[in-house]
């Protein structure tokens, strides 16, 4: 990685990576910092009960007393009504998310599977998951000013049933912001505080992703160039052509991304499939 990065001038870094490639990488000299959680739990294990999911149960039950429906889409999809509700939601978080963050366009969730809530007929929410081999990720949740409180959890919790009737192995809810940068992602207006309480409500087991770089000053600038490319995204080009597997990707510099192998939890970008590479001696 260190020489082809060199090769184009470019500074190497790796995000979102596990704690066996954080620590070949601390052994290689480099710097690494945890960044997040890849929340993740078993469907055929999944259960309402316990303290730990009170808040999901008391979400759920607002639900049912509101009369919203959860269903999850064929494979037509209200475009029209689904774009309307990515709008008001872009609208009211002050732009789209990238890079790790998915984006709306037909394109897009039409490879993946769809989940969505209505209130008297009208589409008020939705929420994709990107479904490879036998694991499904949380892509997008999308939702209209005056969704009923609850409504994304009982989309989520829906989705959790579907994968266990369908013997999925492991359902990720994506990364969650680790606690000790969530004032410096804050600042950067990501809203991470309302979205790491939505996924904990789901009492899901968390496993450290770290972000590595060869020092502390690239590490640094990596960082930044990273939280800058979520919250600012490019636009987003539509995709006509469904992709075969939903993969990790790698950033390298501040440019470009480079292509590998992996074999771990599935992500995707903002734009394009990548998949990374894990460290190894």
């Amino acid at each position: 990685i260190e020489e082809a990065a060199a090769a184009r001038q470019l500074w190497p870094a790796l995000y979102k990576i596990s704690g066996r490639s954080a620590a070949t990488a601390r052994r290689k000299g480099w710097s690494v910092l945890a960044v997040s959680h890849d929340a993740w739990l078993v469907p055929a294990a999944f259960s309402l009960d316990g303290p730990d999911r009170r808040q999901l149960r008391r979400k759920l039950r607002k639900v049912e007393k509101a009369g919203i429906e959860i269903e999850e889409a064929n494979r037509y999809r209200p475009n029209a009504e689904m774009a309307e509700v990515a709008a008001e939601w872009v609208h009211r978080m002050g732009g789209e998310r990238g890079f790790s963050m998915g984006q709306f366009s037909p394109g897009h969730v039409a490879r993946q599977r769809c989940f969505l809530a209505r209130h008297q007929g009208k589409l008020i929410a939705f929420a994709t998951f990107h479904a490879t081999g036998n694991e499904w990720v949380l892509d997008l949740m999308r939702s209209r000013n005056d969704m009923p409180d609850g409504t994304m959890h009982a989309l989520v919790a829906f989705a959790i049933e579907a994968a266990r009737h369908e013997n999925v192995d492991a359902l990720s809810l994506a990364a969650i912001p680790d606690t000790r940068v969530t004032d410096w992602a804050r600042r950067l207006g990501s809203g991470c505080d309302g979205l790491r309480r939505f996924k904990m409500s789901f009492a899901p087991r968390l496993q450290q992703l770290y972000v590595a770089a060869p020092n502390h000053a690239v590490l640094g600038i990596a960082a930044i160039d990273i939280a800058l490319r979520i919250v600012r995204p490019a636009p987003i080009e539509d995709v006509k052509t469904p992709a075969k597997t939903a993969m990790h990707f790698l950033q390298i510099g501040c440019a470009e991304r480079a292509v590998a192998t992996r074999v771990n939890s599935p992500h995707v970008s903002d734009n394009e499939a990548y998949s990374t590479v894990e460290i190894r001696q």
